[in-house]
Formats: C-alpha cells, structure tokens, sequence
C-alpha cells in the first residue's frame, strides 16, 4: 500500500519553495477548466435559435429544448458562483467573461420560450377565430 500511494499523490517539494510553488499553480489555472466563451456562445446560440425554431414549428418541442438549456444554465451558474472557484474566475478571465455567461445563458432559455409563446399565441388565436 505505502508504494502504491507514493506512485499516486505528486511530489510537491520541488523547486526553491518546496511545494508552494507547486500549489500556486494549481492555484491559477482554473480557467483550464472552464469553457472557453467562444464555446458558451455556439451552445447558446445552437439552444436559443435552433430552440426557437422548434418551439415556433411546434410549441410542444419547449419540452425537449429547454431542460438542455436549463441544465447547462445550471452548470455554467454553479461554477461562477462556486465560493472558491468563482473568485478565481473573475481573477483570470475577469467581469467581462462573467457578464457574456449571463447573456449567453438569457439567451439559450429565453428564445424557445419567446418562440414557444409566439406559437402558442397563433394556434390558439386561429382556434378563437374559426369556433
């Protein structure tokens, strides 16, 4: 067990600091991790144009394209909001990535719902008008 367990953890006394340069880092690449927001964007404007064109072919399809959206939403909001990992977004990447992510994901839950409403709206008004 005592050789296996030094083949895993990694050796962090190297270097002139011992292991703190090691941690920092690890400490300032957590952008690596992130998407990057040319990403964000081509996901939120797949889900919010190709979800508003389904839900404005048929107002139904808001099932399939907005829980996609929502959970991604969700992923991108945890994230930023992440006691730890959320300072460290805003300290390497800055406001501006932070506020495009919030546009981004308006974007990809607002339009199926616009195009959803939009075609619900002609349907039921097309119905009014021949009963």
């Amino acid at each position: 067990m005592g050789a296996y367990w030094k083949l895993v953890t990694p050796q962090l006394s190297a270097g002139p600091l011992g292991g703190a340069t090691n941690m920092l880092i690890i400490l300032f690449e957590v952008m690596d991790k992130e998407p990057t927001i040319f990403f964000v964007w081509c996901i939120a404007i797949v889900l919010g144009v190709g979800g508003f064109f389904l839900s404005n072919y048929k107002y139904q399809f808001i099932v399939l394209v907005l829980p996609i959206a929502l959970f991604i939403a969700f992923g991108l909001l945890r994230e930023i909001h992440d006691e730890f990992v959320g300072p460290a977004i805003l300290r390497e990447a800055g406001v501006g990535y932070v506020i495009q992510n919030y546009l981004a994901i308006l974007i990809m839950t607002s339009l199926p719902i616009i195009g959803a409403i939009r075609k619900y709206s002609q349907v039921h008004r097309l119905t009014r008008r021949s009963s």
